[in-house]
């Protein structure tokens, strides 16, 4: 029950989060807003890495912070992603909706088919899922680089922006 709360909590932040974050990519890019969400992303796993057993009472607040940091980074980095591909490519706004939405539905869908042989049930211990986590999202903070930096020269070249 404890631990759903807080999966409730971290969603109300994530949900509160990608409420403002209009104001930011208004104001000052994509980019900005990026950062934000990436850095994060990284608290909040450092934070659940460090935990060695999420079950035991005295690990709940650093539970708690760990997945409220990882709600606002999903409540951050899944609208910017949606909101830089409409901006990316103007005239193919449908499919690249459809094609970010597709890929976080299967991304979500095979979560407990890719991740539940990490998980030590004997020791309540979720750290090789973390370690995973933190590796892909090294990943995706290079392809987001790669695809700020290609959409600061698409956006030069296209005028229809």
């Amino acid at each position: 029950t404890i631990i759903g709360n807080l999966l409730l909590i971290s969603g109300l932040i994530g949900a509160i989060a990608g409420l403002s974050l209009g104001i930011i990519i208004k104001f000052k890019g994509p980019g900005l807003a990026l950062m934000i969400g990436w850095i994060t992303l990284f608290i909040g796993l450092i934070l659940l890495v460090t935990v060695d057993n999420i079950t035991i009472n005295s690990n709940l607040i650093q539970v708690g912070l760990g997945l409220g940091f990882s709600g606002l980074s999903g409540g951050i980095l899944l609208p910017v992603i949606l909101f830089y591909s409409q901006i990316l490519s103007p005239s193919r706004r449908g499919v690249l909706a459809g094609l970010v939405n597709a890929g976080n539905f299967i991304g979500i869908a095979l979560v407990p088919l890719t991740f539940s042989p990490l998980y030590d049930p004997a020791r309540n211990e979720i750290k090789g899922i973390y370690y995973l986590i933190i590796g892909l999202s090294c990943i995706f903070v290079i392809l987001g680089l790669l695809l700020l930096k290609s959409g600061k020269n698409f956006s030069k070249n296209d005028t229809s922006i």
